[in-house]
């Protein structure tokens, strides 16, 4: 789009809740039509994330202060399309273009928006192309009709004391409550023929756009969630179970006029009701006025749940009258399976993969409900289990893009910014987005001596309760550790970027550090690590993490491996992901096997038995009482499936070389696993007491030696099975 051409539009709305309509008259068929928009750019809470002055600050911080969503946009009456993306860089704002092709017809019609505007609100530009390759265009401006929609969203909380009435938490981060009333809501608005003689002129507003981001044809997609079960409690109560995580809202057509209580919640009660009290803090509970004739009412912006309760609707509900309408990323469901002989490894996979699915945004985030920021650590679990279930490169980039200009707090999470570069590199093989940002990269890297103190945060396990007793003090074990993976990833980019000199300084500097780290923090007596330099504990987390990221001495590492396996899931659903990989890539493969389908208070299996859809921020509420039920950085088994178990992951960027060497287990399984060049699928089944193993994968890539010896039970059928 021709920036000069945006700025001959002019912005519509503003402030507040506005509907935009206007027709267009074809002149004939069309072989392509395009509507390209941009709206205000999110704003933001307060400058920095730290705000008490005793730590170093961060700016551009997350905490969304200004609408989540900014529009809806409609072509005769058919939605096609909402947004914006969060900009990468502040300040700009992203355009996004939509096909709207196949919703016109050869005669009048109606373009709609629905604006939720901070500022200047929105505007567009429609490009036309006829089949006989004429070409026009249609831009906003005063020749529109606006209708201020602050009726329909009254801002109010409540018009009567209603069922149950008491008051908590909000609607969400860029959200309010939308207590919708259908008795003056325009209907028929986004329709041709409709009459809008009653609606305003939008006063003219010629705000310049300087600059924009191109969504790079990323847009949200919509989806419509019917319910899997409808459960009328009483003559007051229906219980709606849409069977899955919905990131959006709700559409309720009703037979009936009158005011019903709308409640939305990612768990049950007890009593059967919805939890729309969430122990996240939001508050899912409005008061919608129906207008009865099956007309519809529909949340304009985003909740986070599985659950809907309907109050006071006096007649039977019924799928067609009520659906979710789920906001997310493009997820192509086909590009990934996994079947297996184990049922329970099969069913946390689907956990995962659901996971994925159901609640990725514009960028990665840390939960849909509480916050939707993009933390590093969350990002980088997410990305690697995205990477194993689907393969959409430009979520990942965003992220990545996104990230390294809003920081968050933790010191770890900024050594994870380093990691995920690269096994996005890996992964994806995009050299040119690691060749721009490198410069950058320089900065989120330690220089290679051992840190007594640091300058944000240090978290070492989320939430708190899952430290298990870690000692904080100078020399901070966990910290260090995460510094020295930094600097080793590090070292790997600049080698396959070519730049040999700087590599060799960096694994200079990585021996340097490794050394330090095992002199002062190894505790050779006992053959483990302390917390601190100052310590007397060696807790879980700095003998995990260190074997984890290859720190620890090879005379020393079955100590170290012992005393992690025998603690169990002595952590966080985050450090698990760690757990497992340490486990995994140091030949524990059947404890961690063991870990990912337990069915303890601290496993997958047991998240799904507490009624989640997603996998959960933490493993129950007794650890983290305003726990999210849908929470992506608990997604590591997806991950460690598909690189330990299947044995498939990237040796060179892209996947151009690839290892596959499945673990050693009695367990038969079939699978597909997505790759820039298309589908490695792979199988394993019995015969005649052995296992063979086999594997079909695209000509462009090949395949690496097994990173270990395949078992004397077992067979690598190769060569025959490629295509």
């Amino acid at each position: 789009m021709n920036l000069e051409l945006l700025n001959q539009a002019q912005y519509l709305g503003g402030a507040g809740y506005w509907f935009i309509r206007g027709q267009i008259k074809l002149k004939g068929p069309v072989k392509q039509a395009i509507i390209s928009i941009v709206a205000d750019v999110h704003s933001y809470a307060r400058d920095n994330w730290m705000s008490d002055g005793s730590e170093k600050a961060i700016s551009k911080t997350q905490l969304l202060g200004g609408s989540f969503l900014k529009y809806r946009v409609f072509v005769n009456r058919q939605t096609v399309g909402t947004g914006p993306l969060r900009p990468v860089d502040n300040d700009i704002p992203v355009l996004h273009n939509y096909d709207i092709t196949q919703y016109l017809q050869v005669s009048d019609n109606c373009i709609g928006i629905i604006n939720r505007g901070e500022r200047n609100g929105v505007k567009f530009v429609i490009t036309l192309k006829y089949m006989d390759n004429s070409t026009a265009t249609v831009l906003s401006g005063q020749d529109w009709k606006v209708w201020s929609g602050q009726s329909v969203y009254p801002p109010v909380a409540w018009e009567r004391q209603n069922i149950e009435q008491y008051f908590k938490g909000h609607a969400g981060p860029g959200e309010w409550p939308e207590h919708l009333d259908g008795r003056i809501y325009p209907y028929g608005w986004n329709e041709a023929g409709f009459d809008d003689s009653a609606w305003s002129t939008p006063p003219e507003n010629n705000t310049v756009t300087p600059a924009i981001e191109t969504s790079d044809n990323f847009n949200y997609k919509l989806c419509t969630v019917l319910p899997q079960r409808i459960i009328r409690l009483n003559n007051q109560i229906h219980v709606i179970d849409f069977g899955r995580e919905i990131v959006g809202g709700m559409r309720l057509a009703s037979a009936e006029k009158g005011a019903v209580e709308v409640r939305l919640g990612e768990e049950l009660l007890s009593n059967g009701q919805v939890r729309f009290q969430m122990r996240t803090d939001n508050c899912y509970q409005e008061l919608w006025h129906l207008a009865g004739e099956n007309l519809a009412l529909e949340h304009f912006g985003l909740r986070a749940f599985r659950y809907a309760e309907i109050v006071g609707y006096p007649g039977n509900l019924t799928e067609k009258q009520i659906q979710a309408i789920a906001v997310n990323a493009e997820f192509k469901d086909e590009q990934s399976s996994f079947e297996c002989s184990n049922q329970k490894l099969s069913t946390v996979w689907q956990l995962c993969k659901n996971t994925i699915k159901t609640t990725s945004l514009d960028v990665y985030t840390d939960c849909p409900s509480r916050e939707r920021i993009a933390y590093e650590s969350d990002s980088y679990i997410t990305m690697l289990t995205h990477f194993a279930v689907e393969y959409n490169p430009a979520l990942a980039r965003r992220t990545l893009r996104y990230q390294i200009n809003h920081l968050t707090w933790p010191m770890e999470w900024r050594y994870c910014v380093v990691p995920a570069f690269h096994d996005y590199l890996m992964y994806t093989g995009d050299y040119a987005l690691l060749r721009n940002y490198y410069p950058r990269l320089k900065e989120f890297v330690p220089s290679g001596t051992l840190q007594k103190d640091f300058d944000q945060t240090i978290i070492v396990d989320w939430p708190e309760s899952q430290r298990d007793g870690y000692q904080f003090g100078a020399y901070n074990t966990v910290a260090n550790a995460f510094a020295i993976w930094s600097l080793e990833k590090i070292c790997k980019i600049a080698r396959l970027l070519g730049f040999t000199q700087e590599a060799i300084e960096y694994q200079i500097q990585h021996e340097n550090y490794k050394k330090a780290f095992n002199q002062i923090l190894l505790d050779k007596d006992k053959g483990l690590y302390l917390d601190n330099i100052d310590s007397d504990h060696h807790s879980f987390h700095a003998n995990m993490f260190a074997l984890a990221f290859d720190l620890v001495p090879e005379n020393y590492r079955e100590n170290c491996l012992d005393y992690i396996e025998k603690r169990g899931m002595s952590c966080s659903v985050y450090a698990a992901f760690f757990y497992l990989d340490a486990l995994f890539r140091n030949g524990r493969c059947m404890a961690a096997f063991n870990l990912i389908i337990s069915e303890s208070k601290t496993s997958w299996l047991n998240m799904i038995k507490q009624g989640a859809v997603a996998t959960m921020e933490a493993w129950s509420p007794d650890d983290k009482k305003n726990v999210s039920f849908a929470h992506p950085w608990g997604s590591a088994p997806g991950y460690m499936i598909s690189k330990y178990i299947l044995g498939l992951s990237p040796t060179t960027p892209g996947w151009q070389e690839f290892s596959f060497a499945p673990a050693d287990f009695p367990l038969e399984f079939s699978a597909k696993l997505p790759t820039p060049a298309g589908a490695i699928t792979v199988k394993r089944h019995q015969d005649d007491g052995k296992f063979i193993n086999s594997i079909k994968f695209p000509p462009s890539l090949k395949i690496k030696e097994p990173i270990y010896e395949l078992s004397r039970t077992s067979a690598l059928c190769l060569e025959s099975c490629k295509s």
